[in-house]
């Protein structure tokens, strides 16, 4: 965080305009928009050119599922890019947090994030999803 930029600046809505003024203009949300997912959520699915990166999320396990639950309910998990943050978190440390996603909620009978998503997320052809191959 840059403690001089306003949080005004960072709310992922502010992506709701870009996206109706530029219809063709690749835009992708960082770290799905954390503390803002749902905000994210809701331009991710809106607008078929805004994607949303997961880097850094797993570092706090319960806002990486939460995130993670809500793009997959709303069916736009395909959206989804790897991302790391690096060089505050590796590769390593993203495959291996998105890995343990579901334990955060495990024996609470909550809905649990499909694996054959996180292996999309960390297999995808992000070059080919965003037509820039």
């Amino acid at each position: 965080m840059i403690p001089q930029t306003p949080m005004k600046w960072a709310n992922p809505l502010l992506f709701d305009e870009v996206g109706i003024r530029y219809p063709e203009l690749k835009v992708i949300i960082a770290h799905v928009g954390i503390p803002w997912y749902q905000d994210a959520m809701v331009v991710v699915r809106k607008h078929h050119n805004i994607f949303a990166d997961i880097s850094g999320i797993m570092t706090k396990p319960n806002w990486g599922y939460q995130a993670l639950l809500a793009f997959h309910e709303f069916g736009i998990s395909h959206k989804l890019l790897f991302g790391t943050d690096f060089p505050f978190v590796t590769v390593e440390d993203t495959i291996k947090g998105l890995r343990n996603a579901n334990q955060v909620i495990s024996d609470k009978g909550m809905i649990e994030i499909p694996k054959t998503l996180i292996e999309e997320i960390i297999h995808r052809e992000t070059l080919t999803l965003l037509n820039l191959d």
